[in-house]
């Protein structure tokens, strides 16, 4: 699904049915749908392995140095990974072309 535009209500369906991608970027002016999509990614990873396959990351408190990691950390006890950038409008460019560069290669489970 590279390039694809969903709604919030189709990234659910997504996820439902098992059929995510690697990288997905949520973007708006409607904080309510925001939340909508965050909900269901805190979701992805089961209960019992949540603790060690999401992490949650703020962009304006955050560095490469805390970032990579996370990003190239393979799943403990799960099939996925999910980390979740909030306030992604507040990234450094160093964070930025980071970014944009493991967007052309992704860990497929992250």
């Amino acid at each position: 699904m590279p390039g694809r535009k969903l709604k919030a209500s189709d990234f659910e369906k997504v996820a439902i049915d098992g059929n995510m991608g690697s990288l997905y970027l949520a973007l708006g002016e409607e904080p309510l749908l925001l939340d909508k999509v965050e909900r269901v990614a805190r979701s992805l990873p089961e209960e019992s392995t949540r603790d060690f396959s999401l992490d949650i990351l703020f962009g304006d408190r955050m560095d490469v140095r805390e970032l990579a990691p996370a990003m190239s950390a393979l799943p403990m006890m799960a099939e996925q990974r999910v980390v979740i950038i909030k306030r992604a409008q507040s990234l450094t460019p160093t964070v930025q072309k980071y970014l944009l560069e493991y967007a052309e290669n992704p860990v497929d489970s992250t």
